[in-house]
């Protein structure tokens, strides 16, 4: 047997290849004087020795996420024979674990660790024909356990405990399994990976794009049902002699599947995309003026499906678990919030006046619903419903934001953070200077005013809520995305003139920018602060084509 010791430069790169390296020459021969010898080369391994480690090494490198990185777990694999190491995922997931005389197929164990702050109490598991690129994820457990065929009895962490099951870790095998889960994300509402992605093997960032994204969507689908039950229906399929490749009993275990709401920021019925950086934004409010974006958050909440005729669908509706982009209360599930974050932080954005926009973006609304509703439309909220809507030095994220934080008015929160900059600041075409002051910019801030809270629960209630209503009564989010039109927001607005007090629409009742754009952009009253004719009259969010 060989010593197990510790890759000795964690820092590598997930990419990282297999690596071969051969005992020393003294030390084979050290080995080959007597069976004596050898007990007392091994001996001299323990308690902490820099020894190198007898036999053959090689490195399995990769990515351990399930919708989030799994952050400080523990790493182990089972081969055919040979010995493994024991490696920690770090802040992105990413791990190199180390094995000895190593013959593969190998079985990987991740365990332990936290997963957006929260402990993991799940074990996943990945398979490899190689060393190199293996990546640990909520995706290869259920390949894991189609591969497997796991029961109620023999989980793909019963399984991994015991002798290794290398008859059902076969390259075909493997290749059907993979199979199988690709067939059955479309199915749970979930994204598929880009041609020539592989599950396993293609290296990846847990950053919420590429493949992290179908593991987002998975976690999503997933919300709520264990490993254990999920895999036991998977392993039912498998089993299956007539369509091992059908994923019918996991999808009447899971049922339910993720719907996802994709934004997009354009100006003007052509939809021409809008994002920070350089681009200068023409033909902006009442005297065409050009802009550069600065800002453009907001939060959603109270998501309602709508059949053809416009009637809310009855059905359930969730967020997938805490993220930083998503937060539900645990004292009600009707009370959530996602943030729709389309500014990156670079340009304009990343010279915004308080200083916190950032290079983190979300622009996906992701909602779990039982997979056999079926709908036409949806209904938003942008604002936060009152039970969120307070302050906290402890907010959770996403209400942890700084800049959306919103004390003057009253509520706690700005609901949305839209701010455009002057195109030309500087220049003979800067927009004009007021009679006092400075104005080069137009700030949208939306908030509920009016508000008085609880002295208890610091729940505030407020005379205008505020909240802005956005009905789109067809919808198809396969083929469609929702834009976020900037000249439609400012379209009743002359945004180079400043009508008094700060900047742009500030959501007072008595601020003049606000009074033409609460009714004409947002369809809300200004007066009362709730919607016009339930939300129908609003401009600034449509259905287009992605």
């Amino acid at each position: 047997m060989a010593c197990v010791h510790p890759n000795p430069n964690p820092s590598l790169s997930m990419n990282r290849i297999l690596r071969t390296r051969p005992a020393t020459a003294a030390l084979r021969g050290t080995l080959a004087l007597s069976t004596l010898a050898a007990i007392g080369a091994l001996s001299a391994c323990g308690g902490g020795s820099d020894a190198a480690p007898s036999g053959t090494t090689s490195t399995v490198s990769g990515t351990a996420a399930v919708g989030a990185p799994i952050v400080g777990g523990t790493v182990t694999a089972k081969c055919a024979a040979g010995t493994s190491s024991t490696a920690t995922t770090g802040t992105d997931g990413r791990f190199d674990l180390t094995l000895t005389n190593a013959t593969q197929p190998c079985l990987l164990e991740v365990s332990g660790g936290t997963v957006n702050g929260r402990t993991n109490t799940d074990r996943f598991h990945s398979a490899s024909l190689a060393a190199g690129t293996v990546n640990v994820t909520n995706l290869t457990e259920l390949m894991v356990a189609h591969a497997l065929q796991a029961t109620a009895s023999a989980t793909t962490t019963t399984q991994y405990a015991g002798a290794l099951p290398t008859a059902r870790l076969t390259g075909t095998t493997l290749s059907a399994s993979k199979a199988y889960v690709l067939a059955l994300l479309p199915q749970l509402g979930a994204a598929t990976p880009a041609s020539g992605v592989d599950i396993v093997t293609s290296a990846f960032a847990a950053d919420g794009t590429g493949l992290d994204a179908v593991l987002d969507d998975l976690a999503a689908a997933l919300r709520g049902k264990t490993l254990a039950a999920v895999g036991t229906a998977i392993g039912t399929d498998a089993a299956s002699t007539t369509a091992p490749g059908n994923p019918a009993a996991a999808l009447t275990t899971v049922a339910q599947k993720v719907l996802k709401v994709k934004f997009a920021a354009v100006a003007g019925s052509g939809n021409t995309p809008v994002s920070c950086g350089s681009q200068v934004i023409g033909g902006l409010g009442t005297s065409s003026a050009s802009a550069k974006l600065q800002d453009l958050r907001f939060y959603l909440s109270g998501a309602q499906l709508l059949d053809a005729g416009g009637n809310v669908v009855s059905t359930t509706i969730k967020l997938p678990l805490n993220t930083q982009w998503n937060y539900t209360s645990p004292l009600n599930a009707n009370d959530w919030t996602t943030l729709i974050d389309l500014e990156n932080g670079t340009g304009a954005c990343a010279s915004a006046a308080d200083g916190t926009t950032t290079a983190a973006m979300n622009d996906t609304l992701r909602l779990v619903i039982p997979s056999g509703v079926s709908f036409s439309g949806i209904q938003l909220v942008m604002g936060l419903p009152d039970s969120l809507n307070k302050t906290s030095a402890t907010a959770p994220a996403p209400l942890d934001a700084a800049a959306l934080a919103w004390g003057w008015a009253g509520g706690a929160y700005k609901f949305a953070k839209i701010e455009l900059v002057d195109a030309n600041k500087g220049t003979a075409t800067a927009w004009p200077a007021p009679a006092t002051g400075t104005y080069d910019a137009f700030y949208f801030h939306l908030g509920a005013t009016g508000c008085t809270a609880d002295p208890i629960s610091g729940i505030n209630t407020c005379t205008r809520p505020n909240r802005m209503a956005i009905s789109l009564a067809s919808f198809n989010p396969a083929t469609q995305q929702v834009a976020v039109d900037l000249a439609a927001l400012v379209a009743s607005n002359d945004i180079q003139v400043n009508l008094g007090g700060a900047p742009g629409c500030m959501s007072g009742a008595t601020d003049g920018e606000c009074i033409a754009q609460f009714p004409n952009a947002l369809g809300l009253d200004v007066s009362t602060g709730r919607p016009i004719a339930g939300g129908a009259a609003q401009t600034v969010f449509r259905a287009i084509s992605r």
